[in-house]
């Protein structure tokens, strides 16, 4: 892929992530902004939480601007909302100060309120490139409950370009609206060996931590339980793994999905000594620890 701006010969971009260290983004966002910097002729600037700007793993060279602030606070959801707003007028100012040529978003916490600001930042210019994580909000374990959710379709339409991670996520969006299809893109996800070559541990120490058998084998399913991450089949297939020397660790705390069908099905396939559950989030320490002492 080559970036390139015609009233220059450099390009920035805005990464814009709300979500940030709270639920693992900056292990996604690091590495992708880090890498786009890359890139000769590129300034990538990676806008998130606070918590985010100061998280260990940042990278040394990489300019982090902790413009979400009190989102996720203990005040009620109008507090955190108008914070919200705030942060995003913030960005906005920034953005008629800098002139960005590009900003990339990932997760929409207001969709009106952000639907407004990708519509300022279209009359300033400035092109959108939205990376869909999840096509519409989760709503009793269902990412298809399009109804009611019509605002991210005129979101999405405001958009220069769409990218989506997987070809389910492409064909839930083409469900939502078909004339998306030809702004998006298929970019499959990318491994986490930077982040685990930066927190692994012995394997023999790892286990110790964790309080696991270091006679066994295991199989890790890291990050937040959501419908689309498809734990069902997981279960599935460990039904067809005959010895009782391998495990299965599953690491993440459910997202708006209740997790009982997939008790259930463990319990009926005879499958409890072969599953550990971990339901909550771990520190980067933790989740070094976890990726240390798993073999698959």
């Amino acid at each position: 892929m080559t970036l390139h701006s015609e009233k220059n010969q450099s390009i920035t971009i805005f990464n814009v992530d709300s979500v940030g260290a709270r639920r693992g983004m900056h292990y996604y966002n690091f590495p992708l902004t880090s890498e786009l910097n890359k890139l000769s002729n590129v300034n990538a600037i990676l806008i998130s939480t606070q918590s985010t700007s100061q998280n260990d793993l940042r990278p040394a060279s990489l300019e982090i601007w902790g413009a979400f602030r009190g989102i996720y606070s203990s005040y009620g959801k109008a507090i955190r909302g108008i914070f919200y707003a705030i942060s995003l007028f913030r960005i906005l100012y920034r953005a008629i100060i800098e002139k960005p040529d590009l900003a990339h978003f990932h997760f929409f916490q207001v969709p009106v309120l952000d639907f407004l600001f990708l519509k300022a930042l279209k009359i300033l210019g400035i092109a959108v490139i939205i990376t869909v994580h999840d096509v519409v909000p989760f709503k009793n374990g269902k990412e298809t409950e399009f109804k009611g959710n019509e605002i991210f379709q005129k979101i999405y339409h405001t958009a220069t370009g769409l990218i989506v991670n997987s070809k389910n996520a492409e064909a839930i969006l083409g469900r939502l609206d078909s004339e998306l299809i030809e702004k998006t893109g298929l970019i499959l996800p990318g491994n986490y060996i930077h982040v685990t070559k930066d927190l692994s541990v012995d394997r023999n120490q790892a286990i110790q931590n964790l309080d696991l058998d270091r006679e066994r084998k295991y199989i890790l399913i890291f990050g937040t339980i959501k419908p689309n991450k498809r734990l069902d089949l997981v279960i599935e297939a460990l039904r067809t793994i005959n010895t009782q020397d391998i495990k299965l660790i599953i690491v993440g705390q459910p997202r708006e999905h209740d997790v009982t069908r997939y008790f259930d099905m463990v319990t009926n396939y005879n499958l409890e000594s072969k599953v550990i559950w971990r339901l909550e989030n771990v520190t980067d320490e933790e989740m070094g620890w976890y990726f240390s002492a798993s073999d698959v």
